[in-house]
């Protein structure tokens, strides 16, 4: 009771707030027919949805996430949702609790929540992004693995047919062999078949966002504007630079992975050492104590 005498003002203001409010939704459900209210609900529910959906729809973070093969039920509608409804109820809590001077959380998980939301951000040069490269590295392998073939099947098809080869019918050829560049193959396939080549390869270039793909990516450019003669040869002259890339991500893949693995034993031989010096240490401190009562 004496919280309610405290706090009687704002309950008060409260109070009054919530039935001017229900009178107003009275008011204005009074003007209207229900039919002809209920006939148009479904499409004002529709349009709020589509424009709810547009808001929280980010180009720039649906393309991080495809860049780093998140599977395609993880959207940004949904990441976004996510960290602004944490943000909602951060201050709806920290309304009530300035409101009631009750603490229903403590500030250092009111922080830890806010955090959250930040680092949930799915941006370049945010915490996603780090944590992305090292837990989405083995995917990015095989990314550059796949763009590795595929510059080796425009190559030979450029050996094989010196007069005709033409990059849009290679890669209609062979995009049923690829999973993990297929997608940034498929949409750029429109831009080849209009000749727009510059554009082609910027999407690809953009869509998957290694180094593999701009290496390919300069290399197509001068390949599509020259003759087919002079274009073996600029692939031939990549071919070592492709392999030695290749050569060097693997390694630093290897050599993260020994890393993660010897980490991970001294994590698992810790405890062992760790449980015979307690055992250690109990058996010196009864010996003294022993001792002690001896002497």
């Amino acid at each position: 009771m004496e919280w309610f005498y405290q706090n009687s003002d704002v309950l008060y203001v409260l109070l009054v707030g919530s039935l001017l409010y229900l009178s107003y939704l009275f008011l204005q459900r009074a003007q209207f027919d229900e039919r002809r209210k209920s006939r148009y609900r479904r499409k004002n529910i529709i349009r709020k949805l589509s424009y709810l959906h547009m808001k929280l729809h980010n180009e720039e973070h649906e393309l991080f996430l495809r860049q780093n093969g998140v599977p395609s039920f993880v959207t940004s509608e949904r990441i976004n949702t996510v960290r602004f409804g944490i943000l909602i109820i951060f201050i709806v809590i920290v309304i009530l609790e300035f409101i009631t001077k009750i603490d229903y959380i403590s500030d250092i998980n009111l922080i830890l929540w806010v955090l959250i939301a930040f680092c949930l951000t799915p941006k370049k040069k945010y915490p996603l992004s780090y944590l992305m490269k090292i837990v989405r590295q083995k995917y990015h392998n095989n990314v550059s693995n796949e763009i590795y073939q595929l510059y080796n099947e425009i190559k030979s098809n450029f050996q094989l047919n010196t007069s005709n080869a033409n990059s849009y019918y290679i890669i209609q050829e062979v995009l049923p062999y690829y999973s993990y560049i297929k997608a940034p193959l498929e949409k750029m396939l429109p831009y080849l078949e209009k000749k727009q080549l510059d554009k082609a390869w910027d999407l690809f270039e953009k869509e998957i966002s290694i180094k593999e793909a701009a290496m390919l990516s300069i290399v197509m450019k001068q390949v599509e504007s020259t003759t087919n003669e002079q274009a073996l040869l600029i692939l031939e002259k990549k071919r070592q630079e492709f392999s030695n890339d290749l050569y060097n991500r693997y390694t630093e893949y290897l050599s993260r992975k020994k890393t993660l693995i010897f980490i991970a034993v001294v994590i698992c031989i810790l405890p062992v050492f760790y449980n015979e010096l307690v055992v250690f240490f109990m058996w010196y401190k009864e010996v003294m104590s022993v001792g002690n009562q001896m002497v």
